[in-house]
């Protein structure tokens, strides 16, 4: 695994937390699994959990960490 990539769309209070790099070998998230209402793992095509997208973010995570999030996105947008 390479480094965990989170980010935070306030718009749509959704934020991702990326855990495996897209690469050759892996592919992307091939697989979404819902936990709960708000929370859907992403699996890649090897089975392995790829990343975690929480909705309703806002609600279960820290203000804090959202924020963090919030600039990556804009980064990266």
């Amino acid at each position: 695994f390479g480094e965990m990539i989170f980010t935070y769309d306030k718009t749509a209070n959704a934020a991702y937390l990326q855990i495996a790099e897209v690469d050759d070998d892996r592919g992307a998230a091939v697989e979404t699994v819902p936990v709960t209402d708000d929370i859907i793992i992403d699996y890649d095509s090897k089975g392995q959990v790829f990343g975690i997208e929480f909705l309703n973010a806002s609600e279960l995570l820290p203000a804090s960490l959202l924020a963090q999030g919030a600039s990556k996105h804009k980064k990266s947008a």
